[in-house]
């Protein structure tokens, strides 16, 4: 069988693992988002994981117990065939109850994604105002060492009469130079800083898109298991119901195993 819907959420999430662990010199409070997310990813790919092996062996056995109710009404044994569909209902309340608790599981993922989503816009914030700030710092370094540059034309130009003001100039010149070249690195360095914070946000925003699919996903098959029941629902109403006729149970039965069908596609 092919791939279907679930195999590509479960697929979306280990892609935005593999992105996540791309992103290296995250520092501070950036660096705990970044663990807390890939921690987050890992715990939800395992768990994906064994949600799919869990409901793809259930709709197996659900589509063996319908077989086998198809199998009893031809041969007009109505009591194996309630037996079967009972085995199948029970497996269908536990199934759904599992969709139940996937769906409030992964609800509550989303919610943490969007917390670190918050949590990387105020680092964001917080770095581009520090940003803002040495870059200030930097242009005043740079006006102090453009200033004490044309003093020390003026005191050349003035020969031995300058000299005195000249090593001064010099000596200011100097100092505001390495000012102005320190400041404008930690200028660089704090740009870097934003950029990986600024991909560590896009990533998570992206992650964000990839639980409201996954929910989908979740609510397609829990739709399908709803039409299932009422199938199935429809064969135990009417399974001991002496006028209903064997072909009017049979089309619930197959309308059931169709039901199934879908569902196996919705869940690979």
């Amino acid at each position: 069988m092919d791939s279907g819907y679930f195999t590509l959420a479960i697929q979306n999430i280990s892609n935005h693992k593999t992105d996540l662990n791309s992103l290296n010199g995250l520092s501070g409070n950036a660096a705990g988002i970044h663990k807390e997310s890939v921690k987050l990813l890992t715990a939800n790919i395992t768990y994906m994981i064994s949600l799919q092996d869990d409901l793809q062996a259930n709709t197996n056995t659900m589509h063996t117990h319908l077989q086998d109710a198809l199998s009893f009404l031809n041969e007009n044994n109505r009591e194996a065939v309630l037996v079967s569909i009972h085995k199948t209902h029970e497996i269908a309340v536990r199934f759904d109850k599992r969709l139940d608790d996937a769906t409030a599981y992964t609800l509550s993922l989303k919610k943490d994604v969007i917390q670190f989503s918050q949590e990387a816009n105020k680092v964001l914030k917080q770095l581009e105002k520090q940003e803002q700030q040495l870059a200030v710092e930097a242009q005043k370094a740079k006006d102090k060492a453009d200033k004490y540059k044309k003093e020390r034309y003026y005191f050349l130009a003035l020969g031995p009469f300058g000299l005195a003001g000249l090593a001064t100039a010099t000596g200011l010149f100097t100092s505001w130079t390495n000012k102005s070249k320190n400041a404008s690195k930690k200028v660089k360095n704090k740009r870097n800083e934003i950029k990986q914070v600024k991909d560590l946000q896009e990533a998570i925003l992206e992650l964000q898109d990839s639980y409201g699919f996954s929910l989908e996903v979740l609510s397609n098959v829990k739709n399908v298991l709803v039409f299932l029941t009422s199938d199935i629902n429809n064969v135990m109403n009417n399974i001991n119901n002496s006028t209903e006729e064997n072909t009017v149970l049979a089309l619930y039965l197959n309308a059931s195993v169709k039901q199934l069908e879908v569902m196996q596609v919705e869940i690979s």
